[in-house]
């Protein structure tokens, strides 16, 4: 699903606003978010959504990891990285490492026929600046998994970025009364671009008030913590 298709602009968009606004309570909401995230992963590639739980997972025992005591954590966090990057590396990488070894060997492996899942540079990079900023930081972590859930998978920057830090976001998903600090992607702005913004920590600088359709209603960008 892309943000310029009909049915993610008059079908997703409206139902994820609706219940998002009907629902009472932030636990409420925040779970309505991530089973819209997941739902908006799943169009059109739902096998593949396994993939992004299992990389939650990852991440998130890693994180307890790091939060359980000073012995073995930097263990932990190399071996998050190599984790992370081995799940990325069999996806996006494998069948140009046999293509490569073909053309310079003259042997004829076959190819792994893997498809690249959408969005997987960006969630895996996600994860991991989760793990390094535990790592850096234990008191950061969560133990909700819940929370780190919607912080990957939330869906106005699951495809097209920017990865931001978990830090700057837990308590906008905890309280909403905090500037917004993800932007998405709406009408004038190309995917992954951000408008007004920091692209290097996603701050948003073009204001607007904590509510859903602001970024609608002023036919920009659309804030995703507007949604937070």
């Amino acid at each position: 699903m892309v943000f310029s298709s009909p049915i993610f602009l008059f079908v997703f968009l409206p139902v994820t606003y609706l219940g998002y606004r009907i629902l009472p309570g932030l636990p409420l909401r925040n779970a309505w978010l991530t089973l819209a995230s997941l739902v908006f992963f799943s169009f059109g590639q739902l096998p593949y959504l396994v993939l992004l739980l299992i990389s939650v997972l990852i991440n998130y025992l890693f994180g307890l990891w790091l939060q359980s005591g000073e012995r073995h954590r930097r263990l932990a966090a190399g071996l998050a990285a190599a984790a992370n990057l081995s799940l990325l590396g069999v996806f996006k990488y494998v069948d140009f490492m046999i293509s490569t070894f073909n053309s310079l060997s003259g042997a004829e492996l076959a190819l792994t026929g893997i498809v690249l899942p959408i969005g997987i540079s960006f969630y895996t990079f996600q994860g991991m600046s989760y793990v390094i900023d535990v790592y850096r930081h234990p008191e950061w972590g969560t133990r909700n998994p819940g929370k780190l859930l919607l912080y990957i998978s939330f869906f106005p920057q699951l495809i097209a970025g920017p990865i931001v830090i978990y830090h700057d976001v837990a308590d906008q998903i905890d309280r909403r009364e905090l500037a917004p600090v993800y932007s998405g992607v709406w009408k004038e702005d190309p995917p992954g671009q951000l408008h007004g913004g920091d692209r290097r920590r996603g701050v948003c600088h073009d204001g607007g008030p904590a509510g859903f359709p602001a970024g609608l209603a002023g036919g920009g960008v659309l804030h995703s913590a507007d949604l937070l």
